[in-house]
């Protein structure tokens, strides 16, 4: 009976191991990989707000860092990310998590999205 209870144990301890192993990376933010974007390679995090479309490719969301909200110049450069969204299409000020790849296209980098979760909304009135 000890020896059915000690591999019982073992056996939970090897599954609860296991599932531990796979270890998600925490999510970039949007100055990380705007700063070197072609350094990034594979599935990847990033959580940015949604600032703007693309006026020439309505699948285009530019994202701009969370740390943007802290600038209260109406002078602030925000760097935006460029994220191809397909049919998600998240409201202007959604803080948004989007997990997916780098890709090169043409001539620059775009974030091309596998999915996109919105996490909050922010006002961006004073930011516009």
């Amino acid at each position: 009976m000890r020896i059915v209870t000690f591999c019982g144990i073992v056996l939970v301890g090897m599954a609860l191991f296991v599932t531990g192993c796979e270890k998600k990376n925490p999510p970039l933010g949007v100055g990380q990989v705007v700063s070197d974007p072609g350094a990034f390679s594979g599935s990847m995090d990033v959580i940015g707000i949604a600032y703007a479309y693309s006026s020439s490719d309505p699948n285009v969301l530019g994202i701009m860092d969370l740390g943007e909200l802290q600038c209260a110049n109406p002078g602030c450069t925000k760097a935006l990310l460029p994220v191809r969204v397909g049919d998600t299409r998240p409201a202007i000020g959604d803080e948004v998590q989007v997990t997916g790849a780098m890709i090169k296209e043409a001539s620059d980098y775009l974030f091309k999205a596998e999915s996109i979760r919105t996490l909050k909304r922010h006002d961006l009135g004073a930011l516009k």
